[in-house]
């Protein structure tokens, strides 16, 4: 009844929000842009869509600076710190660019379309995965490092340090191979019933994240072979996505019963519900922590710590969002193929 409350209050009670033309800028990709992100220095930005484009833009002006064109729709990109990008196809194949020279380094391919393409930020490679294969590259030249064959679709892969990545599959499995020489080096399965959406390691691989169809997510922490179930997070349906905050003290989580939680991750505690008016999409805290980005159907919400500081409005259903380091201005775009900058809302406004 208390969130159903929170729910009401948000719809009946005027907010002061941003329309989409009121939008401190606006990059028309023309297609569904399917992602979009800053490069290092965020003086450049690029939006990838369902048309096969890349455009790169000019990030203070809005110029367009030059379009990289693909043969399938692309489902994401990745921009390195040293001007290289990646984009993957719904096709199979992956592409690293210099997007100084608009040159193409090198190209692989998979059997099917990628779930997540992943950056290595301490060794020049980089970690794709389908439903059933993994495979790790150089990203010097695009040589096959690693690959393996699943049975069970996967449901996430992470990096663990320098020589070993951790694959979770659907039905609660774990794996750590050692990438140099394809050895299984510990093998468990996580005591949950619910099937698993996705999981994340702390920074010392100590514990784990997980998220489940069942409307939980879980702490668990690893010692070997083992996983310790530590806490476990409730929503009323399934999970889309949970994250650890910068210092590991909380947890976020989002799902389709229309709100975002968060959590103690010392002590299992709730600390807060974010309601919307939809399911959630997809959370973010800004550089500091200081404030939340949320996007559920047609609006990314900012949040404090006293509640809803602003919306932004959108045409067309929000795909996707992001902070800039700053942590004051936000990137959104969306079903209408358009890409929009918003500052944050300065005190006094």
């Amino acid at each position: 009844m208390y969130h159903f409350l929170i729910l009401v209050f948000m719809l009946l009670t005027p907010l002061t929000g941003v329309s989409a033309q009121n939008a401190a800028m606006r990059f028309e990709h023309g297609g569904t842009i399917t992602a979009a992100g800053w490069n290092s220095d965020e003086s450049q930005l690029f939006t990838a869509g369902d048309d096969g484009r890349l455009i790169l833009w000019d990030a203070a002006s809005g110029d367009i600076l030059a379009e990289l064109q693909h043969d399938s729709p692309l489902l994401g990109a990745i921009w390195g710190a040293d001007g290289r990008l990646l984009t993957w196809q719904e096709n199979g194949l992956i592409a690293l660019w210099d997007t100084n020279t608009l040159s193409q380094l090198w190209q692989v391919s998979l059997e099917d379309a990628p779930q997540a393409v992943l950056w290595d930020d301490q060794q020049p490679r980089i970690l794709a995965y389908t439903q059933h294969a993994v495979g790790i590259w150089s990203l010097d030249d695009g040589a096959l490092l690693f690959t393996v064959q699943t049975e069970t679709p996967l449901a996430s892969v992470n990096w663990s340090g320098e020589d070993a990545v951790y694959l979770f599959d659907e039905e609660n499995d774990v794996r750590r191979f050692a990438i140099s020489s394809g050895e299984v080096l510990s093998a468990f399965s996580l005591q949950h019933r619910g099937m698993l959406l996705g999981a994340r390691l702390n920074q010392d691989e100590t514990r784990l994240l997980t998220w489940h169809v069942d409307g939980f997510a879980i702490v668990w922490r690893i010692a070997g072979q083992n996983a310790e179930r530590i806490f476990s997070f409730r929503h009323r349906t399934f999970v889309s996505g949970a994250r650890w905050n910068a210092d590991e003290t909380r947890v976020m989580t989002w799902a389709a019963d229309d709100t975002v939680k968060l959590w103690d991750a010392q002590t299992g505690e709730e600390l807060r519900v974010l309601s919307h008016p939809d399911w959630a999409d997809g959370a973010l805290w800004n550089s500091d922590e200081r404030y939340m980005l949320t996007w559920a159907h047609t609006a990314a919400y900012i949040w404090d710590e006293n509640g809803l500081v602003t919306l932004f409005q959108h045409p067309d259903l929000v795909r996707g969002a992001l902070w800039n380091s700053q942590g004051d201005h936000v990137l959104t775009w969306a079903w209408d193929g358009v890409a929009r900058l918003w500052p944050l809302p300065q005190e006094g406004d």
